[in-house]
């Protein structure tokens, strides 16, 4: 719950929500900021101390830390790697040396990214929600007007500037029967509990070429369907 009439703490535990509106209060529940930045990716680093007199809402609705960080480069590129070395007996009998993969470990490789990625995403979150001039609303929000911006139960933001970096986030297309089945997208496929025998990877971009290539060295069988309406 949000409440105008609190001291400027920030709260948390079962039943509340970790942040407490307490300065720039205007009519109803709607407070007021200097600045508000939507998104914790790259967005989150334009706040360094040049804004540290300023009054800044920081809104976020996924993981702290934005794309690149939880679901983009840095963790696709850390399972890229063993699977490169995965691969690495075929070349490797042509230059004379034999070389045998005894087995891939999904659930070691999975834990360990994500063993390193998580604390960092949630020693931002905290390091954030512990400003003193940053106010943490981790809710879903979209524009209701001119610098107004709607963020759920917490009521309304209102901001002389706006950064507006949302990152990016999967389109799921438009094909027949895709709703009757459990799908994966980009964001999700990382994360499985086991390694699957068979995969269907719809698109033909970089991303869909890139998990073909982990999951195929890890040793799923992997089919990409790449038609031009696959890859939009």
């Amino acid at each position: 719950m949000v409440s105008p009439t609190s001291c400027g703490s920030k709260q948390s535990g079962p039943g509340r929500t970790a942040f407490v509106f307490a300065v720039g209060w205007q009519h109803g529940l709607v407070a007021h900021f200097d600045l508000c930045v939507i998104g914790t990716g790259s967005a989150n680093t334009i706040l360094n101390r040049r804004f540290a007199k300023h009054k800044v809402a920081l809104v976020e609705s996924g993981r702290f830390g934005g794309t690149c960080l939880n679901v983009g480069c840095i963790p696709t590129k850390m399972f890229v790697y063993p699977a490169d070395l995965a691969e690495t007996p075929g070349p490797a009998a042509g230059l004379g040396v034999d070389l045998e993969l005894q087995g891939v470990r999904w659930e070691a490789i999975r834990d360990r990214i994500f063993g390193r990625i998580d604390p960092i995403s949630e020693k931002g979150k905290v390091w954030r929600e512990k400003s003193d001039n940053i106010t943490l609303i981790s809710e879903e929000a979209h524009f209701v007007g001119p610098r107004a911006l709607d963020v759920g139960p917490a009521g309304t933001v209102t901001a002389d500037r706006f950064v507006i970096g949302a990152g990016s986030r999967p389109v799921i297309p438009d094909l027949p029967g895709l709703g009757s089945v459990r799908y994966l997208t980009s964001d999700t496929v990382m994360r499985l509990d086991r390694l699957p025998a068979s995969m269907i990877i719809v698109g033909g971009g970089y991303v869909a070429a890139e998990f073909a290539h982990v999951f195929h060295a890890y040793g799923t069988a992997v089919t990409v369907e790449a038609d031009q309406t696959a890859s939009r």
